[in-house]
């Protein structure tokens, strides 16, 4: 049985969450395409990238197609979009839109439930940049078929590593960790790993405006995936909140090197969870009756 869950996922949950994904992803493609193109008017953007222009009705009205609204709907680009995107950004000698990048981001594919195989985590993890990859596996003496991956054993230090280079590929490699935890119903590699992605997740969204669009809708798709989870002895974190993402975003918009008041400082499977002084955020107990007690 796989980590459990704070909360119940009813199939209602579960499709809203299916959509919550779809729009962060549309709206990740939206504003990469304003990064490139200065706008995320739809009628803009189809001149510009589409080459079209207004069909007439019988009054004389403009008609436009409002394909680019339907990705705040959570509908994102096909091919063809974006060959077109690339064709009108070189004729305009803008940079190259991302936008596949985006839509195809591995984020969206870690944050699915129920999480991807073992096998697919594992295809995923030899997927990230190099230098990502030196803290999940280590090479073999090459042989006559090339080098030779191979997993190392979840340790703290490559959880903290991964924090440490706070970029959105040692993110990605920390969500992967920590579906592979849940799967493997490994509570202290689950833990460290959603602790560390959480601390970083303000400057991920910094960094990466196309995440920042819908940041609210993100958060509560990684807290159904990752964050709201209960632990051997029924301990859990109680400050993964949308409220603390928010004072990071604030603090590290002003300095991206300002200590926050939570730290990453599990000891052992116990999952002990030390906080900063003077602030008092702390894994709890569920109480005897099974419910989760407020913070004081």
């Amino acid at each position: 049985m796989a980590i459990e869950q704070l909360v119940q996922t009813t199939p209602e949950l579960l499709k809203l969450h299916r959509e919550r994904i779809d729009v962060c992803r549309g709206f990740a493609c939206l504003t990469e395409f304003k990064r490139v193109f200065g706008t995320t008017e739809s009628n803009e953007l189809e001149r510009i990238i589409d080459g079209k222009t207004a069909r007439r009705n019988e009054d004389g009205e403009a008609q436009w197609s409002r394909k680019y609204v339907r990705y705040t709907k959570g509908s994102a680009p096909d091919d063809k979009t974006l060959k077109a995107a690339i064709k009108a950004a070189d004729q305009a000698k803008r940079r190259k839109p991302r936008t596949g990048f985006w839509r195809d981001n591995l984020l969206w594919e870690l944050a699915q439930e129920p999480p991807p195989s073992l096998e697919r985590l594992s295809e995923i993890m030899v997927m990230l940049p190099h230098g990502i990859r030196r803290q999940l596996y280590h090479f073999s003496i090459p042989e006559n078929h090339g080098r030779q991956f191979h997993r190392q054993d979840f340790k703290r230090e490559h959880a903290l590593h991964l924090r440490k280079r706070a970029t959105l590929a040692s993110f990605i490699a920390l969500l992967a960790l920590a579906r592979e935890g849940e799967i493997r119903e490994d509570d202290s590699q689950h833990g460290l790993s959603v602790r560390c992605a959480f601390e970083i997740f303000p400057i991920i969204l910094i960094d990466n405006p196309q995440l920042a669009a819908r940041w609210w809708d993100l958060f509560h798709v990684l807290k159904l995936a990752f964050w709201s989870r209960r632990y051997y002895g029924g301990i859990y974190f109680d400050d993964l909140t949308p409220t603390n993402t928010a004072l990071g975003l604030v603090a590290k918009s002003r300095d991206r090197h300002a200590e926050l008041p939570w730290d990453a400082r599990i000891i052992g499977a116990g999952m002990q969870y030390v906080p900063r002084k003077p602030f008092v955020l702390r894994a709890v107990h569920e109480q005897q009756d099974g419910s989760i007690p407020e913070k004081s």
